[in-house]
């Protein structure tokens, strides 16, 4: 996996330490929940890491890693000592379907938060897609009722945790050339109690930039967090 620059860690490790760990809410049974069951094309990368493309900015050569890390440092410095953090799926909304779905992209960016966290040593229990799903089928609740941010300010509190990450993706075709597509990321932590952001970060990547591929071919493979989305 992409891992946090050396500074950004440093930066993260720091704010971490500050934090004890303490005993967390409920516990899950953290058994693996398989998402896609669609067999891989030869030609796709299985270990490509989401966090190796290149968001589109004149700033130079910016990976969508950094910008996760950025993200991960908003929910190390405000979510308090040894908060839950539960990371929900991206969320794609595009012309295609009808309602919103969840690619495989969606997966793995909400999977790698979580990886960063972890690896960082935040304190408090963070939560994966398998385990958020876990979560809420004991819960009782409805993955669908977690499509968007409004909907996980009325529902998040059923989940028991403390913060909640999640977010959207919209992918616009042929912007300023022919076949140059441009993926619009926006992630956001929410603090449960308060219904507060706590760390937000927005970006895009496009498809004519090198190493860009895999992103947008996991951007358009169907996972089965949502299938009643098609």
């Amino acid at each position: 996996m992409d891992r946090l620059s050396r500074a950004a860690q440093v930066a993260l490790g720091a704010l971490l330490l500050a934090f004890p760990a303490c005993t967390t809410d409920e516990t899950v049974a953290r058994t693996p929940i398989p998402h896609v069951t669609v067999e891989q094309p030869a030609t796709f990368d299985s270990g490509y890491e989401v966090g190796e493309a290149y968001v589109l900015t004149e700033a130079g050569d910016v990976t969508v890693g950094e910008r996760l890390s950025e993200f991960c440092l908003g929910i190390a410095a405000r979510g308090g000592q040894g908060v839950s953090v539960g990371c929900l799926p991206v969320v794609t909304y595009d012309l295609r379907r009808a309602g919103p779905w969840v690619s495989e992209l969606g997966m793995r960016l909400a999977d790698d938060v979580a990886q960063r966290l972890k690896d960082a040593g935040y304190a408090g229990e963070v939560l994966n897609t398998p385990e958020m799903d876990a979560r809420i089928q004991r819960s009782g609740l409805d993955k669908a009722l977690f499509a968007n941010l409004t909907a996980v300010t009325q529902h998040g509190a059923g989940l028991g945790l403390g913060v909640i990450a999640s977010g959207t993706l919209k992918r616009e075709n042929s912007l300023g050339s022919e076949g140059r597509d441009v993926i619009t990321l926006d992630l956001t932590a929410l603090d449960v109690a308060t219904g507060s952001v706590l760390s937000r970060v927005s970006f895009e990547v496009a498809s004519d930039r090198p190493g860009n591929r895999s992103f947008f071919e996991l951007a358009q493979r169907e996972s089965l967090w949502l299938p009643e989305g098609r």
